[in-house]
């Protein structure tokens, strides 16, 4: 079970490195990394599962590649911004989002 509390957390094992920060409404997904050796294993989907399962708010990312998008697109994964764009025209820097946008009280 992971924390989502308040505040920055790490999910550290001999695997895989997490940075995520819990907000007032959000998850923002700050870096996750599966090291070399055992990426296209599964790892990395098996983790966002369940972080997406677990997670009690929308989680907000930012990819710097275009790699990564197809990743979570299929994860369910929303592009909520377009930052940049490659030579050949494909998304290179996007902020995703995955569940609701969030919605304060004004009142």
């Amino acid at each position: 079970m992971m924390d989502f509390s308040f505040g920055v957390h790490y999910v550290k094992n001999s695997w895989i490195s997490v940075r995520y920060v819990v907000g007032e409404c959000y998850v923002t997904l700050d870096s996750i990394e599966v090291i070399p050796e055992v990426r296209g294993c599964g790892i990395g989907t098996r983790f966002m599962h369940q972080f997406m399962e677990e997670s009690p708010y929308s989680i907000i990312l930012v990819i710097l590649h275009s790699r990564p998008l197809n990743f979570y697109d299929k994860l369910g994964f929303k592009i909520k911004s377009v930052d940049a764009f490659d030579n050949e025209g494909n998304i290179s820097s996007a902020t995703l989002i995955y569940g609701k946008e969030c919605v304060k009280d004004e009142s």
